[in-house]
């Protein structure tokens, strides 16, 4: 734990989740899912739902889940390489 950055603290979070996720063969990107950034529509739809939000800790809107993607298509805007 750097309490001076936590910074470095969540980086490598991020960096074990990663591993964990990888480990267990999670697919980490729209490559290794086999999607293409012409699906998000059809993946925000398919997260069904509709014009309201998700529940949870970070209520989403379609909008907001079509930006994750936007980011999640392009590997090297997550600081990750394919």
């Amino acid at each position: 734990m750097d309490f001076e950055q936590p910074e470095n603290t969540a980086r490598e979070g991020i960096k074990r989740f990663r591993s964990f996720l990888h480990g267990i063969g999670m697919p980490l990107t729209f490559a290794e899912l086999w999607a293409r950034e012409e699906d998000i529509p059809l993946l925000v739809e398919k997260f069904g739902i509709g014009d309201g939000k998700t529940s949870g800790f970070m209520k989403l809107s379609g909008n907001d889940i079509a930006k994750i993607y936007q980011i999640a298509v392009k590997p090297e805007l997550m600081g990750i390489s394919d």
